[in-house]
């Protein structure tokens, strides 16, 4: 009896248990798709479960339960996919979305962030910013426009082109403060950040 206990206490404290163990999933991922989320997910050949309940977080600690692809998931023979769409996202701010395979066997997280332009035409973040800073604005596809850096003086100490409305740019060479980013081809087009160390 006292063996059992022991095994059962091992197998609760293991990371193991709970977690995904490796060669279930071929692919897991999370993409904004206009205003919406769509999460998809392809089982491996072999792993069957019954049902995936779909979970939302903002802050990657707290889950909420937001969908459920019910029934016996998976086949013994074929990778199988399915997919789920979280048609009212919160805007504007990370989401992370990860699944419970049967009700309680966890994925990975994915990050996603879902803009919503009219609010604001411009955004970078994160804000305060560290090593690098993403950009997004709606664009048109193919479309390039240059961007003007500028310190909190207004003195512009750098300049780079953004195709397809969205680049990710390193930061680290600049110093903690205050800086503007703006549309060379349209001024009104601009956001403040911060660089904080």
């Amino acid at each position: 009896m006292t063996r059992l206990l022991y095994f059962v206490l091992w197998l609760l404290s293991t990371s193991a248990f709970g977690q995904l163990p490796p060669g279930i999933i071929d692919r897991l991922a999370a993409r904004a798709v206009g205003n919406k989320v769509q999460v998809e997910v392809t089982l491996s050949a072999g792993f069957t479960c019954n049902g995936i309940v779909i979970t939302r977080s903002t802050d990657s600690l707290q889950f909420e339960t937001i969908g459920l692809i019910g029934g016996v998931c998976g086949d013994s023979a074929a990778s199988v996919s399915y997919s789920f769409t979280d048609s009212f996202p919160p805007t504007n701010q990370r989401l992370f979305y990860q699944l419970l395979l049967g009700g309680r066997i966890a994925t990975d997280t994915r990050q996603v962030v879902v803009y919503d332009f009219d609010r604001r035409p411009l955004w970078v973040v994160p804000n305060p910013a560290k090593d690098w800073i993403e950009v997004r604005f709606d664009a048109a596809p193919g479309s390039r426009e240059t961007f003007l850096l500028r310190d909190a003086r207004g003195k512009v100490i750098q300049q780079f082109e953004i195709e397809d409305g969205l680049a990710r740019v390193a930061v680290l060479q600049l110093g903690p403060g205050i800086y503007v980013l703006q549309s060379k081809q349209r001024p009104a087009l601009l956001a403040k950040f911060i660089v904080a160390r």
